[in-house]
């Protein structure tokens, strides 16, 4: 079981930064958009993406991945983590997840 309760490390701000680009990459857009606060597609899946890639690869909480995404709440993330686990809301989204899996592992 992994421990969620500790500081934010400098492995994990590059963790977050890396997954930024990859989600950016992959969805064709500015890393901007994924620290943003626009709900237009496909900024707003592939900031799920990331949400949801950086509680999986991390052992940060919630709480804490919400902050480093400029978030107010650890609800949005766990929405994020959710949406992902589903596999998305349709082919578009199903499509850049695979993308980004191939690009960062599964």
């Amino acid at each position: 079981m992994l421990m969620r309760d500790r500081n934010i490390s400098n492995a994990d701000i590059w963790q977050i930064t890396a997954l930024i680009r990859a989600a950016a990459s992959v969805g064709g857009i500015s890393p901007k958009i994924i620290t943003g606060r626009s709900r237009s597609q496909p900024g707003a899946f592939m900031r799920q993406l990331a949400m949801a890639y950086t509680y999986r690869m991390t052992e940060l909480t919630l709480s804490q991945i919400a902050e480093s995404f400029g978030r107010l709440d650890h609800g949005t993330v766990s929405h994020a983590i959710t949406r992902v686990r589903k596999g998305g809301r349709n082919d578009r989204e199903r499509e850049l997840l695979r993308r980004f899996e191939d690009n960062v592992g599964k």
